[in-house]
């Protein structure tokens, strides 16, 4: 048996097809038709990053963000775009988490 991979089942245009005929596809908001294999060309759940020339994940992953730190940049970045004030308040709660934490690394690097 011959274990075929994603990209099989896809022609030279990159239409997927299945069992002989093409397979309609949503518009998953990729910037580089290309480059449709990749996660990072698709968004689940809105099209608030979609045209922004870098995802949450880049700067995450290039500043080596903890999950934390991550979730107050990804919240600040989309608020404008998605959730309004109440992504405002999501960043003020991980960053207001953060505070808590290293003020307490603070407090018992100075007792010790």
């Amino acid at each position: 048996m011959t274990v075929k991979t994603l990209k099989d089942f896809y022609d030279e245009q990159g239409n997927l097809w299945y069992n002989d005929s093409p397979v309609a596809m949503p518009n998953l908001g990729c910037e580089d038709p290309g480059d449709t294999f990749s996660v990072k060309n698709q968004q689940v759940g809105g099209n608030h990053y979609k045209g922004k020339p870098y995802q949450p994940w880049d700067i995450i992953d290039t500043w080596e963000l903890n999950y934390y730190e991550g979730n107050v940049l990804k919240y600040l970045l989309r608020w404008r775009y998605k959730n309004g004030l109440e992504d405002l308040k999501k960043a003020q709660h991980y960053l207001s988490y953060l505070i808590e934490k290293e003020e307490k690394n603070a407090t018992a690097v100075t007792r010790d």
